[in-house]
C-alpha cells in the first residue's frame, strides 16, 4: 500500500491567506495549446505547512488575475515543473512573477542529470505515491478527446500538491549535495530571461 496525497479543496480567498502564511506554493497554469501564445484556461496552486506529511490545501480559478496578488509576491516562495514556460504565460496576461521559483525538474537535473525529472517519476521516488493513480478509475472508456472537466481539474490539482511536495525534499538534498548555490546563483536567475 503506497500512501496518497491528502487534498483539502479550499477557496481561493481562504488558499491566498494560507500560502502567504506559509511562504510556499507551487503552480500548474493550464493552457489551451502548444506555445507561449496560448490562451490560459485555469491555474492551480498548493500549499502545505511541512515537508514531511501528504496533507496539500489546494485551489484553482479559470481567472489568473485571483492569484495576481501571490503571484507578485516576492516573498511568496514559488515550485513548480517547467516554471519559464509557465511565467511566460503569465506575463502575457500581465501577471509578473516575483520572487525565488524553484523548478523541479531543473533543480533535479542539478542532483542526477542521468533520471527522469518528470513530476511522476519523482514523485514515485520523493514520496513513495503514484500521482498516475491517485484519482478513481472510471469504469467506462472515455475518448482521448472527451477527458470529463473534473477529471483534468483533479488530475491538475494532484500534480500540483505533489510537485510541492517533491520540491520540497529535492530542495532538502540540494542543501545536503552543496548545490544550492548552484541553482540559486545561476540557474534560477535564468528563469526570468
Amino acid at each position: 500500500n503506497r500512501p496518497r496525497l491528502l487534498l483539502n479543496e479550499i477557496s481561493p480567498k481562504e488558499f491566498i491567506s494560507e500560502a502567504v502564511e506559509n511562504r510556499r506554493m507551487s503552480m500548474f497554469v493550464d493552457h489551451d495549446a502548444p506555445g507561449i501564445f496560448s490562451t490560459i484556461r485555469a491555474i492551480t496552486l498548493a500549499t502545505c505547512g511541512d515537508a514531511d506529511g501528504l496533507h496539500v490545501s489546494v485551489t484553482s480559478s479559470h481567472d489568473p488575475e485571483i492569484f495576481r496578488c501571490l503571484m507578485e509576491n516576492a516573498d511568496v516562495l514559488k515550485y513548480g515543473y517547467d516554471l519559464k514556460f509557465q511565467e511566460n504565460l503569465l506575463l502575457l496576461s500581465g501577471i509578473d512573477i516575483k520572487g525565488e521559483m524553484m523548478d523541479i525538474g531543473l533543480m533535479h537535473y542539478l542532483l542526477n542529470p542521468e533520471k527522469s525529472h518528470s513530476v511522476s517519476v519523482l514523485a514515485k521516488s520523493y514520496l513513495n505515491i503514484d500521482i498516475d493513480t491517485e484519482q478513481e478509475v472510471q469504469e467506462e472508456p472515455v475518448s482521448l478527446f472527451d477527458i470529463p472537466a473534473d477529471e483534468t481539474e483533479m488530475s491538475a490539482k494532484t500534480e500540483t500538491a505533489a510537485t510541492l511536495l517533491v520540491g520540497m525534499k529535492v530542495r532538502e538534498d540540494m542543501n545536503s549535495a552543496s548545490v544550492s548555490s548552484l541553482y540559486n546563483e545561476m540557474e534560477e536567475p535564468l528563469l526570468h530571461v
